[in-house]
């Protein structure tokens, strides 16, 4: 990704800004100041800038806003169709957010799950501005701790935000079908890379007994060997409108490094907000849930709390729907717990083939690690697995895996 603002982020591209924020024709640009917006492993897929607009209007002399302007880079990273994902995020802050906001202010007042669209265009080409929630205090967390209200937050906004989806698409008749992309819909080079290479060193591990003896056994080394050749296929089936279950739209890579979090007096994190939909996808709420269990939980959390927090997140998902004004048969509990057990394969493959990176300070694992297979990357991927965080996990919940068929 490029540190280096493009040229034709300038003068005539802020004026256009200033005047679409300001709703002022006659609005003037003053000056602006660009800097990289981004730590490393924080944008995926495009470039982000933060930017400070000084302006005026024909009814204030002087007012000043800080953005985020993403944009498309010129290269982008191994095969990722970096194009397609970052339309994608053009048509969710243009098409489907902007209804999702209004549906969850109307019934929970001032509550914001997102930052607001400033401007985009795909001249000469495809950018978006957001405001900026750092200057309202919101900064990134590395990674979960062992305090479940944050947890609960987090989940309490993800019921929200799939309650008014799926309010829309049942009520309105919003078609999000058009959102239907995923990383398992990549590249084989990607599958390879993201999932088969991560398994087989994975196996390998289990055959030399570096996570226990227990797990050097034949019937899971099959079951390990059948998840390498059909990892992409039953992806790509969680990540798929099902007609016989219920769908919303996920935001569809919801780990914490695509969260912003503000801080109350005591520092606990008190409010959240999502960013980075460039892999929204219309299909199960599978998909979203269990990348928050691996993603927003500590280990200790997850066994403890895990039944605790979908009960939670459920109840969540029907009261808004009453708020909102559903007057349909909702889904039931059952069928929420039919759809996790449906899609448990993703769990599985998140915490064996993500959680490792997860489990790690994402701006200190270089992209090349994910993006290639080598040797350089296989010692690197094989260092990531043997950090004690991630055995732990293993050594838990692999049994589980294997007994429930996720594997």
């Amino acid at each position: 990704m490029s540190k280096t603002a493009p040229k034709w982020l300038d003068t005539n591209f802020f004026t256009r800004v200033v005047k679409n924020f300001s709703k002022d024709e006659e609005a003037i640009l003053q000056n602006f100041s660009i800097r990289y917006g981004a730590k490393a492993g924080e944008s995926f897929a495009s470039d982000l800038f933060r930017v400070t607009i000084n302006y005026t209007t024909t009814s204030t002399d002087q007012s000043k806003i800080s953005v985020i302007v993403k944009t498309l880079p010129e290269q982008a990273e191994s095969e990722i169709d970096a194009k397609r994902m970052f339309l994608n995020e053009m048509k969710m802050y243009g098409e489907f957010l902007p209804d999702i906001n209004r549906i969850i202010q109307k019934a929970y007042g001032d509550l914001k799950l997102f930052p607001s669209l400033i401007y985009q265009t795909t001249e000469p080409t495809a950018a978006i501005v957001l405001e900026d929630l750092s200057t309202q205090g919101f900064a990134t967390v590395c990674a979960p701790d062992d305090n479940l209200e944050t947890t609960k937050m987090i989940f309490h906004r993800l019921a929200i935000f799939h309650a008014a989806s799926f309010f829309l698409a049942q009520i309105n008749g919003i078609d999000y079908s058009s959102c239907n992309y995923s990383v398992y819909h990549m590249p084989e080079s990607i599958q390879e890379s993201f999932f088969k290479h991560n398994l087989r060193i994975f196996k390998s591990l289990m055959l030399s007994g570096d996570f226990s003896s227990e797990m050097n056994d034949s019937k899971y080394v099959k079951r390990v060997d059948e998840m390498i050749e059909k990892c992409t296929a039953r992806g790509k089936r969680v990540f798929s409108c099902e007609t016989s279950g219920y769908n919303c739209l996920n935001h569809g890579d919801f780990f914490m490094r695509n969260m912003l979090f503000r801080k109350a007096v005591d520092e606990r994190n008190c409010d959240v907000q999502f960013l980075d939909f460039q892999l929204s996808i219309y299909a199960s709420p599978a998909v979203d849930i269990f990348m928050a269990l691996y993603g927003s939980m500590t280990l200790k959390n997850r066994m403890k709390n895990r039944d605790e927090m979908i009960l939670f997140y459920y109840e969540t998902f029907i009261e808004s729907l009453q708020k909102f004004g559903y007057n349909k048969e909702p889904p039931t509990l059952l069928d929420l717990n039919v759809e996790l057990t449906r899609c448990g394969s993703l769990g599985a493959q998140l915490c064996i083939c993500y959680l490792p990176y997860l489990l790690t300070e994402f701006d200190k694992v270089d992209s090349d690690i994910m993006y290639n297979v080598n040797d350089d990357t296989e010692s690197s991927k094989r260092r990531l697995y043997l950090r004690k965080e991630f055995v732990e996990v293993i050594k838990e919940e692999f049994e589980e895996f294997y007994y429930k068929g996720f594997i």
